[in-house]
């Protein structure tokens, strides 16, 4: 399965700033308070200027091929996380030329919501299918929450499934009318089929899910309440991890409809 194309040249900074030794002071100020450590060079497309650690002086290096991405790679493939972790700014090139820089952050662009979004819409509608597929009903994730209200030690567990039960018996007539599994959500259909052994992630998939519905930040800030722009690379960590499997996941489904639908 393919996804949906979201490229490196959707999300990267255009406006490129380069580091101008007349303005040595300022260039560090700009990169010490977003936590980055080099600025382009003008003259030099294959140079840039690393910042200190012990001083605010900044020393011309090569590029390294691990600084370099794609502006045309999909911003998920699997290399990108290495390359963040050693370098929280990549250089964006298109036929060896500079076009744009990349800082994870980035990832917070709403373009990057708006796609994610999809992915989960399409993941749901995967695993509904699926399930018509396996000629499951409505009432298989009935009995389910019935079996998970019988397996509830908490009371406050057995209401939980108790108001599903009934939410489920108050509105049958619409639930029927609708196609299958329309009425349940996303964290249910994998329990359920999680239930059946389908072996699906679901609590890093559903809390994704719950980001992108909620419109919560993809990537924190460290301290909400400083004035500056340095970013939680572990929070980036945890979200691009997500979202590998998510894609995973919806592979892993929509092959095994496949090889059901050819029987």
């Amino acid at each position: 399965m393919k996804h949906k194309s979201i490229r490196i040249a959707d999300i990267q900074t255009s406006e490129i700033k380069y580091y101008d030794e007349l303005y040595e002071d300022i260039c560090f100020k700009f990169c010490n308070e977003r936590n980055i450590d080099c600025l382009p060079s003008l003259e030099d497309s294959n140079t840039v200027y690393v910042k200190g650690e012990k001083d605010k002086k900044f020393k011309i290096e090569e590029i390294k091929e691990n600084r370099i991405v794609n502006q045309f790679e999909h911003i998920f493939s699997p290399n990108l996380l290495g390359k963040f972790s050693d370098n929280h700014l990549l250089l964006a090139h298109n036929n060896s030329e500079l076009v744009g820089v990349i800082h994870f952050s980035d990832y917070n662009k709403p373009v990057v919501m708006t796609y994610l979004y999809s992915q989960i819409a399409s993941y749901e509608r995967i695993l509904r299918n699926h399930l018509y597929v396996r000629k499951f009903q409505n009432s298989d994730i009935i009995d389910y929450f019935k079996w998970k209200k019988d397996k509830a030690k908490r009371d406050n567990d057995k209401d939980f499934y108790s108001r599903k039960i009934n939410k489920y018996k108050r509105n049958a007539t619409e639930v029927e009318k609708s196609s299958p599994f329309q009425s349940f959500y996303l964290t249910e259909l994998i329990g359920f089929l999680n239930h059946k052994g389908s072996k699906l992630n679901h609590n890093n998939v559903t809390e994704l899910r719950n980001m992108i519905m909620h419109a919560r930040d993809l990537v924190s800030l460290e301290d909400w309440n400083t004035r500056d722009f340095i970013y939680d690379f572990e929070s980036f960590k945890k979200f691009f991890g997500s979202v590998t499997i998510l894609f995973a996941d919806k592979m892993r489904i929509e092959n095994r409809t496949e090889f059901l639908k050819s029987e």
